[in-house]
């Protein structure tokens, strides 16, 4: 059967067979509202892919049962199950070519969220030498990383990590960041 529109909420479930029968359940169906995606943390991921992201979504109306084992999120028409979270949606991304994709959620396994956010998936990043190599134990020494494929996209998430200590980096570009040490 084709739902018919209706306002979002609990409705019971019942087969007509055209004659005077009616068969009753206690099935029931839910309708939602529009899910609005509003964003995806983090937006950008690794081509190698098993990175989770979180989604973030609005909608008028949403069960907390909802979201269960037929919840996906579709990564262009690649779909991996998603799990409910308290502040919304979680998945993994799956391997996929370096470019931007369209992201989208069912909570159903059927209808797909209309999105217009976009999922971007980079090569992974590698390091291939650091500029100064050494500095005072007292911090404050301006390194500069070089290598390739150092993220633009989500680039307030990159930081550098002396020892367990980090600290925030500037991505100068895609093959170069800047850090400064701290005290040691």
């Amino acid at each position: 059967c084709t739902t018919p529109a209706a306002v979002p909420g609990l409705v019971p479930v019942s087969l007509s067979t055209g004659f005077v029968n009616t068969i009753v359940t206690d099935q029931l169906f839910e309708y939602h509202g529009e899910v609005n995606i509003t964003h995806l943390v983090p937006s950008s991921g690794p081509t190698t892919g098993d990175s989770p992201i979180r989604v973030f979504f609005n909608t008028t109306h949403f069960s907390q049962d909802v979201a269960g084992e037929t919840t996906v999120c579709r990564f262009g028409l690649i779909q991996v199950p998603a799990s409910r979270r308290p502040t919304g949606i979680e998945c993994r991304t799956p391997a996929f070519f370096d470019s931007f994709v369209g992201f989208s959620v069912s909570f159903n396994g059927h209808d797909f969220s209309d999105s217009t956010v976009q999922f971007s998936f980079e090569k992974p990043a590698n390091i291939s030498y650091l500029v100064p190599v050494f500095g005072a134990s007292s911090g404050g020494t301006r390194v500069t990383v070089v290598g390739n494929h150092f993220s633009t996209t989500d680039s307030d998430r990159v930081v550098c990590c002396f020892g367990t200590e980090i600290v925030p980096a500037l991505v100068v570009s895609g093959s170069e960041v800047w850090c400064t040490t701290p005290p040691m």
